[in-house]
């Protein structure tokens, strides 16, 4: 109950964040099969900056979908809304994440520790991905 209850507070502020202009959270799937594969996010940080995050499922990770959606997003957000650079933050015990970052064109900028609704903490890398990128 306790994740059926998380989840739905996710979404809710999802939706506002949307509503607002301060994020959009999409879906990727599979071109040929629709299949769900994941999602990408790009929303707007305290001051002003563009941050992009994805997350592929397990049985599709390594196949090249996670940078496909982020590249997809960023160039949709850099036509659509003017957006230069942009942040990627990855786990840093996920390697698929950071390779998705380097491969983009990102480099590390920084570092910091990301709370997650459950109380948790990940260290995360901070990636810059320039406009070139």
């Amino acid at each position: 109950e306790f994740r059926r209850v998380l989840f739905r507070s996710l979404w809710r502020a999802w939706f506002e964040d949307l509503a607002n202009g301060r994020e959009a959270t999409l879906v990727a799937r599979d071109a040929n099969t629709f299949e769900f594969l994941g999602v990408v996010g790009l929303h707007f940080t305290l001051h002003g900056e563009a941050e992009i995050g994805v997350w592929i499922k397990d049985s599709a990770s390594g196949l090249g979908f996670g940078l496909e959606a982020v590249a997809a997003l960023i160039a949709w957000a850099r036509r659509e809304l003017g957006v230069g650079s942009v942040l990627f933050a990855a786990a840093e015990s996920s390697e698929s994440s950071r390779r998705i970052a380097e491969q983009a064109g990102g480099s590390p900028v920084g570092h910091r520790m990301q709370r997650h609704p459950s109380g948790t903490t990940t260290a995360m890398v901070v990636y810059r991905i320039p406009q070139s990128g």
